[in-house]
């Protein structure tokens, strides 16, 4: 078994246009108060990369320190007296492991105080769902390109921004991001991270298998 990198990102979205989700330090702290290392190995068996920013660990614009400072700690979560607020999580029912990391996020997210349903949907309603911003939180997926670039998810009217999400500067920073160099790297790494749209989890790996001893 050969594992690769791939593009194809998992991550939590937010409706940041209405409800709790609407203020970013909520934002941050639910993406703090997941522990994406445990969802890789146990969820997705290690085929994949825990990422706390929407760039690929083993590209060198992975930013390790920032990276760090995003680590699992739902005492963030816990020290804005949240305890009892509940939130709606929207997932396909008709992916078995995404339907299991929505139940462990849903979990973990109790444990810091949340109080976290899970609606598992068929993809129909699962996408009218989504266009209708009947959510709180929604298990995603979605291939990058190979610059990482956002977009689809964060513009305003992008396809993917389900959320309703609007930020000039954020979109601003990352249009000088797949402009390339570390120094816009950096910036727009933490101009995310202050605005947390949504909640990068991992990138999927892909995977050859091979006859033992072939390579």
């Amino acid at each position: 078994v050969w594992d690769y990198p791939s593009t194809d990102l998992l991550y939590l979205g937010f409706n940041a246009s209405q409800g709790l989700c609407r203020d970013p330090e909520v934002r941050r702290a639910v993406a703090r108060a997941i522990d994406r290392d445990s969802l890789a190995e146990t969820i997705f068996a290690r085929h994949a990369a825990a990422a706390a920013i929407p760039v690929h660990p083993v590209s060198p614009l992975y930013n390790e320190e920032l990276a760090k400072r995003l680590a699992y700690d739902p005492s963030i979560l816990t020290d804005l007296d949240l305890k009892g607020r509940s939130l709606t999580l929207l997932v396909n029912i008709e992916n078995t492991a995404k339907s299991a990391a929505a139940n462990e996020i849903a979990r973990q997210l109790q444990e810091a105080g949340l109080r976290v349903t899970v609606e598992h949907l068929p993809w129909e309603e699962y996408t009218t769902a989504l266009a209708a911003r009947d959510f709180d939180l929604y298990l995603g997926e979605v291939y990058l390109t190979p610059d990482f670039d956002l977009s689809a998810l964060i513009a305003p009217g992008g396809a993917l921004n389900y959320g309703g999400f609007v930020s000039e500067q954020l979109s601003g920073l990352n249009d000088a991001f797949l402009l390339g160099g570390n120094a816009s790297a950096t910036r727009y790494a933490e101009g995310f991270v202050e605005e947390t749209p949504f909640a990068p989890l991992l990138f999927k790996s892909k995977t050859v298998l091979t006859p033992s001893g072939l390579v």
